[in-house]
């Protein structure tokens, strides 16, 4: 009966170390698959259409309609795109970055 509970209790432990190398920690950024997809398809997109080096974020919104998503995954897909947001007070602005 030990020989199982102690197997039952190795097993459980290295389901736990499996999880932890697994997990990513909270300072490693996270990215995921939709992001990096659409984040490709920005980048054949603007090889098509080139956009502006700078540009205005109700551009965003276009851009995002274009593609059907919220506003908020086109921007992580931008900065994905090596885009940056430049926010100055109230205003901002898109910018590739270099």
């Amino acid at each position: 009966m030990t020989l199982i509970h102690d197997f039952k209790k190795r097993l459980e432990n290295t389901e736990t170390d499996v999880r932890k190398t697994i997990t990513p920690s909270n300072d490693a950024p996270v990215v995921s698959e939709k992001v990096i997809q659409l984040a490709d398809r920005f980048v054949m997109w603007h090889r098509l259409q080139p956009l502006p080096e700078r540009w205005e974020p109700q551009q965003l919104g276009r851009i995002a309609a274009t593609f059907g998503v919220p506003r908020e995954l086109m921007a992580a897909a931008l900065k994905h795109a090596g885009w940056v947001e430049h926010k100055t007070g109230a205003t901002s602005y898109w910018q590739r970055s270099r």
